[in-house]
């Protein structure tokens, strides 16, 4: 475990490396819970920091040490062995999930083994408010022009990250269900299409694309079918970029479908390299659909299923509207 000897004048630090950069979001590493999936070709054995947050009283560090996986929050660490991911491929999956009271790292090969160690239980921590707060205000920095077209997925990773905290903030659950009404009393409900669950979406995503100088095109024609939202923005060197994003009901029959086929297609007819499957849950005790299945399962299986596209600039998000859901931090 890392003993960490930082000036705080230099406080906070939030480093990704440069291979996973664009890919993961500043605000995805200061969530109280989640789940990060990252698929990367290395040249040669991965060794170093994927990630790391410091702050005065919090730390949360994902790094390869030898042939370990290892992942530390404060004074807490969890490890596991990489060695046959490593030799069996350069090709490598890594999962990195938490919770405040559990630490869990998988790794593997696409398609092949996946080593996994578990939900390991912890004290129970998250990250301060304050640095969560100064986060949020960098999302918000006003942008005219992108860096790299890595910096520019990740700003629009980071708005739709923060969907899902703006609707349990200001209780907007029910803009996405259809509720039925016997007199006063509401006698039903059932979720909205995908089609009339847009219009919501693009209004929560609204503030943050506009500070960002980023223009989101709906139902975006690709010549193969119609994109639910394209986002485009000017990137240094490259002129306009664009981040493709699909969205699907989790209890839909072509859930796996839109991942594996519909949206690679999209990207390839188009020639876009970088993209976000947005997935919708609803099932809770209002409605009992996708059966049999829990919404961590879901996410791991499309996760799961990530190789199959043969594209790694996917990434899986799944927005979880269910009764309940509460703001997570």
């Amino acid at each position: 475990m890392q003993q960490l000897i930082i000036n705080p004048k230099n406080l906070p630090i939030v480093e990704i490396s440069p291979m996973f950069r664009g890919q993961i979001a500043l605000i995805d590493l200061l969530r109280s819970e989640g789940q990060i999936a990252f698929q990367a070709r290395f040249v040669k054995q991965p060794q170093g920091n994927l990630f790391r947050v410091i702050d005065q009283e919090y730390h949360f560090i994902v790094e390869v040490i030898d042939s370990e996986l290892v992942i530390q929050r404060n004074d807490e660490a969890v490890s596991l062995d990489i060695s046959q991911v490593v030799l069996s491929s350069s090709d490598i999956c890594f999962v990195i999930n938490w919770s405040p009271r559990h630490l869990r790292l998988l790794c593997g090969n696409p398609g092949g083994t996946m080593y996994d160690t578990g939900e390991q239980s912890t004290q129970v921590v998250v990250p301060p408010p304050s640095l969560v707060e100064w986060a949020r205000k960098q999302n918000l920095l006003p942008v005219t022009e992108y860096a790299s077209e890595e910096e520019f997925r990740q700003r629009v990773y980071s708005a739709l990250l923060s969907v899902k905290d703006k609707v349990a903030e200001i209780g907007a659950i029910n803009s996405f269900w259809n509720i039925s009404y016997n007199g006063s009393k509401i006698d039903g409900r059932f979720p909205k299409r995908e089609t009339d669950i847009h219009p919501t979406i693009h209004s929560l995503l609204h503030d943050q694309m506009l500070m960002g100088s980023v223009r989101v095109i709906p139902e975006r024609q690709t010549g193969v079918g119609d994109l639910d939202f394209s986002f485009v923005g000017a990137v240094q060197g490259r002129g306009t970029c664009e981040v493709f994003a699909e969205f699907k009901l989790a209890h839909s029959k072509d859930v796996y479908h839109g991942l594996e086929q519909q949206l690679p297609d999209y990207m390839r007819n188009k020639g876009i390299k970088y993209s976000a499957y947005c997935v919708l849950w609803f099932k809770c005790e209002w409605f009992g659909e996708p059966k049999n299945l829990l919404l961590a399962d879901m996410e791991m299986e499309l996760i799961a299923r990530l190789p199959n596209t043969n594209l790694p600039g996917i990434r899986v998000f799944v927005f979880d509207f269910g009764k309940g859901t509460t703001a997570s931090t």
